[in-house]
């Protein structure tokens, strides 16, 4: 974007601007306007140059840009969740949501936050019902499923509270249509 002086046939002094107006980098498309007075020239370059920063940085989100907003890491969102004023629990129940979410860490936490599937929640389950456990116990022996599920579960709020602020643009953690319900198989139970 620019704005150039430019001389009339008549030895009048105009400005032109030249603005790109596409909100997808990949992609080129100008206006180019015309004015009497450079301060209205050099107003107007900023209103398009900010336009073009937000609609620019919407296309990041909405796309999971990793140089954009949208390109939040899982351990991001993470990092969100428990640092975040809107969740009102006391310290001990927030290092027990810590404790929870250090298996999701540990497996996804670098990814970025939109590549996350079903089949990675399945996974993370399968792994903590087999040898998941840290402390408490024998290291590398079997975790509850109700302890899966409370990271799994933790993980969604993180991704809800992500979407509620804005930072991602959806939840990618899958549940079923009816609200709080993940949709995992249990596993059968062993217990006769």
């Amino acid at each position: 974007m620019s704005v150039r002086p430019v001389e009339m046939a008549d030895g009048s002094v105009r400005w032109r601007v030249t603005a790109d107006v596409s909100p997808d980098p990949n992609k080129r498309k100008q206006k180019t306007m015309t004015f009497g007075d450079e301060a209205e020239a050099n107003a107007v370059d900023q209103q398009y140059r900010d336009e073009l920063r937000r609609r620019r940085a919407d296309y990041r989100r909405l796309h999971g840009d990793r140089n954009g907003d949208g390109g939040m890491t899982v351990n991001d969102i993470i990092d969100n969740y428990l640092d975040s004023p809107l969740l009102t629990c006391t310290d001990r129940t927030r290092a027990s949501y810590r404790g929870y979410l250090s298996h999701i860490r540990d497996r996804i936490g670098f990814r970025p936050a939109h590549t996350i599937t079903a089949d990675d929640i399945k996974h993370i389950i399968e792994q903590m019902t087999t040898c998941g456990r840290r402390r408490g116990g024998t290291p590398g022996t079997a975790l509850s499923h109700r302890s899966a599920m409370a990271s799994i579960t933790r993980l969604r709020a993180a991704y809800e509270l992500a979407v509620f602020e804005g930072k991602i643009t959806r939840r990618v953690i899958p549940i079923d249509p009816e609200p709080g319900v993940i949709v995992l198989d249990p596993p059968a139970d062993t217990r006769e």
